[in-house]
């Protein structure tokens, strides 16, 4: 079963995050009297100042974060939201404090709805599903299937929450249940390899990508998984950005020859807080002359010391569980992809820099998008960056909008889960 565990720019996760639109202030003693009695067994409020609320609030990426008045630990659903439903205060919903959304700053001196004690896993009698509460995270979904002999789809991060990983539930009403279908496992090892090239390899190396997938026509192996992302290593090329390229394979000893020789024939050089904006588009295949260009841009951003941990994370893996499951019964739109890839513009805080940022950002992704050809521009939500339209979030067919707008009344008639991408 993969355990691995990486820093930002090389897996990026989302967090499970319940939102609400309404932002007044709360008090720290009024909650304290009047929300303290009503609380149920187990749980408590944290006020700032403490180790507690400190760990409760660090997030991995300070664009526009949200402020808290206290941080309230629930141990059930009814803990907190009707009461800050009667003072009119906004709230946060948070387990593993991923995502970097421009839309989070809209909460201002909010309730942090801390949900790590919502933390259950229940595996159905059938054998076929389980369900998770809210506050688990992806370290122990992994863990408590693997104690039954059972795995499922899981993310690269171990403190993601269970939204990143998921197998989303496919019932008519895309319902927000953290159910996810495990199987059997069918075996226990995983292989890996990693290589770094400089960045005059990136012809060749995209290229040889391309041919893995005969231009996007070929299913890679449900076993492989490729993540590749470019950063600045000085010690590797101190001029330029170099590119970390790493196979994970499943149930074999070691990555099979026919992907690690051409790799080595190609030559590799080598077998704090900040802003992390982040642009993703969704491809069917790489557009090698696009990147080839991209990689100037990507050294004159990267030369600037200011922007030095900036990267282009690219993922990819097999995809025919994904196209197999029929287009309209789930929410995720954009099945035909291939490959997701994501500028990770990574810098200090410092909102004088922000403007530099979002013109890299925006022309990088531009540049791929015009070079794919396609009228639509397709994103990862749980990547999104904040300014992104509803049909490159959900999907252009109209129908699809339509149906989430529906659910979001339905559900959500007051609008108080209204922070994270929209509807």
């Amino acid at each position: 079963m993969p355990l691995f565990t990486s820093s930002f720019v090389r897996s990026a996760a989302f967090a499970f995050l319940l939102l609400s639109n309404l932002s007044s202030a709360a008090t720290s003693p009024n909650i304290t009297a009047e929300l303290g009695p009503s609380l149920s067994v187990g749980a408590r409020i944290v006020f700032p100042g403490s180790a507690e609320f400190a760990v409760a609030t660090d997030r991995d990426n300070e664009q526009d974060p949200p402020t808290f008045s206290v941080v309230v630990e629930v141990a059930t659903e009814t803990d907190v939201v009707p009461y800050a439903n009667n003072k009119n205060i906004s709230f946060l919903a948070t387990t593993g404090l991923h995502g970097g959304t421009t839309t989070l700053g809209a909460v201002k001196q909010g309730i942090n709805i801390r949900m790590r004690k919502l933390n259950s896993t229940t595996i159905a009698e059938n054998g076929n599903t389980a369900t998770f509460g809210v506050g688990i995270i992806s370290e122990e979904v992994k863990s408590s299937l693997w104690a039954a002999g059972k795995i499922t789809t899981t993310g690269a991060c171990d403190c993601a929450s269970s939204g990143h990983f998921k197998e989303q539930d496919t019932t008519s009403e895309w319902s927000l249940l953290s159910r996810a279908r495990y199987y059997d496992a069918p075996a226990m090892n995983w292989a890996y390899s990693q290589f770094i090239f400089t960045h005059d390899k990136v012809a060749a190396l995209y290229t040889l990508l391309n041919t893995w997938t005969a231009n996007g026509t070929k299913e890679q192996p449900i076993g492989y998984i490729n993540k590749n992302v470019w950063v600045r290593i000085p010690p590797v090329d101190a001029n330029n950005g170099v590119i970390v390229f790493k196979i994970f394979y499943h149930g074999v000893a070691a990555v099979p020859n026919n992907y690690t020789a051409p790799l080595i024939a190609l030559g590799p050089a080598v077998t704090n807080r900040c802003r992390n904006m982040m642009f993703p588009i969704g491809l069917k295949t790489y557009n090698v002359p696009a990147l080839v260009s991209s990689t100037a841009a990507f050294n004159n951003l990267t030369s600037d010391s200011r922007f030095l941990n900036s990267a282009v994370l690219f993922e990819s893996c097999g995809t025919q569980a994904v196209k197999a499951v029929a287009d309209a019964s789930t929410a995720f739109p954009h099945r035909a992809d291939n490959i997701v890839i994501t500028h990770v513009i990574s810098y200090p805080v410092n909102s004088t820099l922000d403007k530099n940022a979002i013109a890299w950002g925006d022309n990088f992704r531009a540049a791929l998008h015009k070079a794919d050809g396609s009228s639509e521009l397709h994103t990862y939500v749980n990547y999104a960056h904040g300014d992104e339209t509803l049909q490159e979030l959900y999907g252009y067919a109209p129908w699809r909008v339509t149906k989430l707008k529906a659910l979001k009344s339905k559900y959500d008639p007051a609008g108080r889960f209204d922070f994270y991408a929209p509807i």
